[in-house]
C-alpha cells in the first residue's frame, strides 16, 4: 500500500522517467518514419510511457523506469500500425495507448522489479504468468461488461454516428485533411456572374472541401443534362398542345358543317368519314400530349431526386464544417460556409417549388384533412418566419379579432399558404411593417377563416397584378433582378387555396404596399369528382398528433 512517505519521491521520479522514455521513443519513431517530429505521435507515446510505468512506479529502479516507458511507446506504435492493417478505426489511439502499453507495463513488473517484492517462493517466471493472468482477467471482465452494457444501450439509443460523418472525421484525423475553399468559392462567383455552368471545381482528396466540390460538380453535370432534356420535352409538349388545339378547332368546324348539311346523303357520308378521320387525329394528338406530359413528370421527378441528393449532402457537409470551424476557432471561414449553405438551401427550395407545381398540374395531389387548432398554427408560422422578416429590418404584428378555434383542412398546405404570403411580403418590404390579421366569420350558414397579410412595401400596378398568379412570372424583369425568385410561390399558393375550397384576393398600390386576403372554409368540402385529387382523413383521436 502506498503512503505519503519517503517513497513518494521515487514514485514521482519513475513516473516522469516513464513519460520521458515514451516521449523519446515517439521522437525516434516519428523521425525515422516521417523525417520530422509528429506532435500526435509524440503525445501518444508520452501517454503510453506514463501508462506503462503506472503498475511498477513504486517498485522499479530509475533505469528500468526509463526503459519501460520507452518500450511502452514502442508497443503503442506497433499496436496502432497493426490496427490499421486490420482496418480497425481508433482515431484517438485509445486501445494502443491504454490497453497495449498497460499490458506491457503490467508484465514489466515481473521482469524488472526486485525479487524480494514478490510473494515468498515466487520467482520471476511465476510472477510473469501471475501478471499475465491478471491482465487477461481484467481485460475479459472490463471488455465483457462494457460490451454487454453498450450493446443493450445501443438497442435503445444508437451510439455510432452516421457513416458519412465518420468518414469525414477519420479523413481529418488520420489523413491531415486541410480546409481549402478559395477555388470552390471563386468558381461559384464566376458562375453566378457569367451564368456559365460548364466550369467544374477541383479539390484535393481528403480535404474538407472535397465532398462539397464532388457533389457540387454532380449537381452541375445533372443540371446541364436535365436542362437540355427539359427544353426538348417542353418543345414536344408545346407542339403536341398546338396540334391538339388545331385539331379541336377543326373538329368543331366540321361538326357544325355536318349539322347544316344533314339532308344531303352524299355530303353526309363524306362529313362522317372526315369526322372519323379527325377523331383519330384528335386521339393521336391527345396521346402524344399525354406522353409528353408523362415525360415531363418523369423528368421533374428524376431531376428532383438527382439534385436533392447532392444538395442535401452539400447542406449537411456545410453545417458540419460550420460547427467544426466554430469549435476550432476558424471564424474567418464561417462567413463563406454560411454562403455555401444558404445557396444550397435556396436551390433546394426552388427544386421543391418546381416539383410541387408539377404535382398540381398533373393532378397528383393528396389532401390530408384533419381538425387542428388555428392559433397553434399561427404562432408556429410566426416563429418560423421571424428571421426572414428581420432580414430586411421589418416589424411584424399578429392580430386575432376573435378566437379562431379549429379548422378541418390540410394542415401542411395551410401552413405553406401562410409562409408563402409572409415571405413574399418580407421580400418586397424593407424597414416596414408586415401584419397578419385573422378572423372567423359566418356568411350564409358557412363559417370562414379570413387570413389577411398586409405590408407597406413596393406595391404593384394593375398590369403587374393581372399576371401575379402565373407560373414562372414576377411583376417585371427589374423585380426579378433585384429580389430574385422564380415566381412559383404565389402560383402554388393560389392552387392550394382553390383545392381547399377557398379564394384569394389581392389589393395593391405602387409605392404603398399590398394586401393579400385568403378565405378558407372552416370545414373543407370534398373536391368535385372531375378533379383527380386523393383525400385522406385523420380521425378525431389523432388530433393531438397534429402538432407533435
Amino acid at each position: 500500500m502506498l503512503a505519503f512517505d519517503q517513497s513518494v519521491g521515487g514514485v514521482l521520479l519513475n513516473t516522469l522517467l516513464g513519460g520521458t522514455g515514451g516521449m523519446l521513443a515517439g521522437i525516434l519513431l516519428s523521425w525515422r518514419q516521417q523525417g520530422q517530429v509528429d506532435v500526435r505521435t509524440l503525445l501518444n507515446t508520452s501517454l503510453a510511457g506514463l501508462v506503462a510505468i503506472t503498475a511498477g512506479c513504486h517498485l522499479l529502479p530509475s533505469s528500468a523506469a526509463l526503459l519501460v516507458g520507452g518500450v511502452g511507446g514502442l508497443v503503442m506504435q506497433i499496436s496502432e500500425e497493426q490496427l490499421l492493417r486490420w482496418r480497425i478505426d481508433d482515431a484517438v489511439s485509445a486501445f494502443s495507448v491504454h490497453t497495449a502499453a498497460g499490458v506491457w507495463g503490467t508484465l514489466a513488473v515481473a521482469l524488472f522489479a526486485p525479487a524480494d517484492s514478490f510473494a515468498p517462493g515466487v520467482g520471476m517466471i511465476e510472477q510473469f504468468f501471475i501478471q499475465l493472468l491478471g491482465a487477461v482477467v481484467c481485460g475479459i471482465w472490463s471488455f465483457g461488461v462494457s460490451y454487454a452494457l453498450l450493446k443493450q444501450l445501443n438497442r435503445w439509443h444508437p451510439l455510432r454516428i452516421s457513416r458519412k460523418q465518420e468518414q469525414l472525421g477519420l479523413n481529418i484525423t488520420e489523413h491531415n485533411a486541410s480546409t481549402e475553399f478559395s477555388e470552390l468559392l471563386q468558381t461559384m462567383k464566376v458562375q453566378a456572374a457569367t451564368g456559365d455552368w460548364s466550369q467544374r471545381v477541383y479539390a484535393e482528396p481528403f480535404s474538407e472541401v472535397s465532398p462539397i466540390a464532388h457533389h457540387y460538380n454532380q449537381v452541375l453535370e445533372k443540371l446541364g443534362q436535365e436542362t437540355e432534356n427539359a427544353q426538348q420535352m417542353a418543345a414536344v409538349a408545346q407542339q403536341a398542345r398546338q396540334q391538339l388545339e388545331t385539331a379541336h378547332l377543326h373538329l368543331q368546324t366540321q361538326y357544325n358543317e355536318l349539322q347544316t348539311t344533314q339532308q344531303i346523303a352524299h355530303s353526309q357520308a363524306q362529313q362522317v368519314d372526315e369526322l372519323q378521320r379527325l377523331s383519330i387525329a384528335l386521339q393521336q394528338a391527345k396521346e402524344e400530349a399525354e406522353k409528353a406530359n408523362l415525360h415531363k413528370s418523369r423528368f421533374i421527378a428524376n431531376m428532383s431526386h438527382e439534385l436533392r441528393t447532392p444538395l442535401n449532402a452539400i447542406i449537411g457537409y456545410s453545417e458540419m464544417l460550420e460547427e467544426e470551424a466554430e469549435d476550432l476557432g476558424e471564424h474567418s471561414m464561417l462567413h463563406d460556409l454560411q454562403k455555401i449553405r444558404a445557396s444550397g438551401n435556396h436551390l433546394l427550395g426552388l427544386i421543391n417549388d418546381i416539383l410541387d407545381l408539377s404535382k398540381l398540374e398533373a393532378g397528383k395531389v393528396t389532401l390530408f384533412l384533419e381538425w387542428f387548432h388555428v392559433e397553434h398554427l399561427l404562432h408556429e408560422v410566426s416563429t418560423t418566419i421571424q428571421p426572414l422578416l428581420e432580414k430586411n429590418a421589418n416589424r411584424y404584428q399578429l392580430h386575432i379579432d376573435s378566437i379562431p378555434g379549429r379548422l378541418y383542412s390540410d394542415l401542411t398546405k395551410v401552413r405553406q399558404i401562410l409562409f408563402n404570403l409572409l415571405s413574399n411580403a418580407a421580400k418586397f418590404t424593407e424597414e416596414g411593417e408586415i401584419s397578419l390579421h385573422v378572423e372567423r366569420r359566418l356568411e350564409n350558414t358557412t363559417e370562414w377563416l379570413i387570413l389577411t397579410v398586409t405590408d407597406n412595401g413596393i406595391g404593384m400596378n394593375a398590369t403587374q397584378q393581372a399576371g401575379l398568379f402565373e407560373a414562372f412570372t414576377q411583376a417585371d424583369a427589374s423585380t426579378t433582378r433585384k429580389y430574385g425568385g422564380t415566381g412559383l410561390g404565389l402560383t402554388i399558393t393560389q392552387k392550394f387555396v382553390y383545392l381547399l375550397g377557398g379564394e384569394i384576393l389581392v389589393r395593391s398600390t405602387p409605392g404603398k404596399g399590398s394586401c393579400f386576403t385568403v378565405r378558407l372554409p372552416v370545414e373543407t368540402p370534398a373536391p368535385p369528382p372531375s378533379e383527380a385529387v386523393e383525400v385522406k382523413h385523420r380521425s378525431e383521436a389523432d388530433e393531438t398528433l397534429a402538432f407533435a
